[in-house]
Parts: C-alpha cells; sequence; structure tokens
C-alpha cells in the first residue's frame, strides 16, 4: 500500500478513524504503552496505541463487549460520535 496515494472513495475503518482523530486534537504523540484495553487489539500493531489512547480520553469504549472491533468500517453515526467526545 503506497502511504502516498489518498484514496478518497475507500472506506475508513475504526482504527484508522483512531489515528485520524488522535492526530487531528494533538494526542498522537501521547500514545501510550500496551494495556490492553480491547480483546481485539493485540499489542504491537501500527494502531494499538492510537486505540488506547482513545479509551484512555473516554472517546471510544469498543464496538462490543470487550472489543474494539479495528476492521470494521466506520458508520456515521459511530463517526460523530467519535468527533463530539474527541471535542468536547
Amino acid at each position: 500500500e503506497n502511504p502516498l496515494v489518498y484514496c478518497p472513495d475507500a472506506l475508513v475503518n475504526r482504527a484508522q478513524m483512531a489515528a485520524f482523530i488522535l492526530r487531528a486534537i494533538g494526542e498522537h504523540q501521547n500514545l501510550p504503552s500496551y494495556q490492553g484495553y480491547f480483546s481485539d487489539v493485540p499489542a504491537g500493531l501500527w494502531y494499538t496505541g492510537y486505540v488506547e489512547r482513545l479509551f484512555e480520553l473516554g472517546i471510544t469504549t469498543g464496538c462490543e463487549s470487550g472489543e474494539f472491533c479495528p476492521n470494521d468500517p466506520v458508520m456515521r453515526g459511530q463517526m460523530a460520535a467519535f468527533l463530539f467526545r474527541a471535542l468536547s
């Protein structure tokens, strides 16, 4: 995957949204060490710290009991909730 290609018609998944939000609010430099907040977000992936920081800031509670569902597309309602919490 070419990092210089924007792909404006591609879907955004929940892991990508975590990175977008934290970069937008200036929290991407404050990524925590692995805590294991979600059972489907293991240590060592590119998005792990983003998802965990999103949780620490109260911007997400996950998608299901104990999960974040990082590969699921972000639905409009979810995006609205992420943005509201991030900007509140």
